[in-house]
């Protein structure tokens, strides 16, 4: 055999040999991280996150004061048009199975409406929403989990339609608030010790409050560290809420961020 033939196929061998052994090495690295993390959840007996969601969510519905209904329309694309202030928190705890979580958001906006048989309007809007539940985990811990999960979804909805006439501006406020129950179910899949996929979903109002509410809230999480953890989903809330002369049947709906510690 020639000695030149012998080295090149010599050195692809021993190359591929290395990168297969650098392959076995990160693998390993990923099964031991991930074993020591679980290790150290049962030995704890508590896995808590808390969070800052920033949720980019574009407003698409009806909304009524006092009677008065106008149509907004704001894609999340907007956001920075319309959006006055947020701040938003999240929080899970899980010992065993079970899981215990609550999430809050608050926000001011405003938004073009097209009032039927107007020029113009504008909808000033502030917003409370906060959501919790109890679950429990269904299956064993790795690498899927299914929790369904009972709870309860509190809201807070402050209007005010500003209506331009031919021959003036004339405004309308009011405010609600209104808590609905909520069923869910919560399914996450592990594909290794960093990277998980999950969704939330959940659906309630039934009539109690609101004459339906739901949500979905799907993505893709990163634990950076065994303290740090990054989640990015894509989320929607709609909500059919009716009162006399209150209205807010509305869809918030686009991309959401959350940054958070793991505890």
């Amino acid at each position: 055999m020639d000695t030149g033939n012998f080295r090149y196929v010599g050195g692809r061998i021993f190359r591929g040999l290395g990168a297969s052994a650098a392959l076995a090495a990160i693998l390993t690295a990923t099964n031991v991280r991930a074993a020591s993390a679980e290790t150290a959840i049962e030995e704890d007996g508590w896995d808590v996150h808390v969070g800052l969601p920033l949720w980019a969510a574009g407003l698409k519905g009806t909304t009524g004061v006092r009677g008065r209904e106008a149509k907004v329309d704001e894609n999340f694309t907007d956001l920075l048009d319309f959006l006055d202030f947020a701040v938003s928190a999240n929080g899970e705890a899980r010992k065993n199975r079970w899981l215990f979580f609550g999430n809050g958001l608050y926000t001011k906006s405003s938004a073009d409406a097209d009032p039927v048989g107007l020029n113009e309007a504008e909808l000033d809007l502030k917003t409370l929403l906060f959501n919790f539940g109890l679950g429990y985990n269904v299956l064993p811990p790795a690498p899927f989990s299914l929790e369904p999960f009972v709870g309860g979804r509190v809201q807070y909805v402050e209007e005010k339609l500003s209506l331009e006439f031919p021959a003036r501006k004339v405004s309308f406020s009011g405010s609600k608030a209104w808590a609905d129950p909520i069923v869910g179910l919560l399914a996450q899949y592990r594909i290794s010790a960093p990277f998980a996929f999950f969704t939330e979903a959940d659906i309630g109002g039934f009539g109690v409050s609101s004459d339906l509410t739901w949500q979905v809230n799907a993505g893709v999480e990163w634990n950076v560290t065994d303290s740090f953890y990054l989640r990015a989903s894509y989320r929607h809330l709609d909500t059919d809420f009716e009162d006399g002369g209150f209205k807010f049947d509305i869809e918030q709906s686009g991309p959401q961020l959350e940054f958070g510690m793991r505890f």
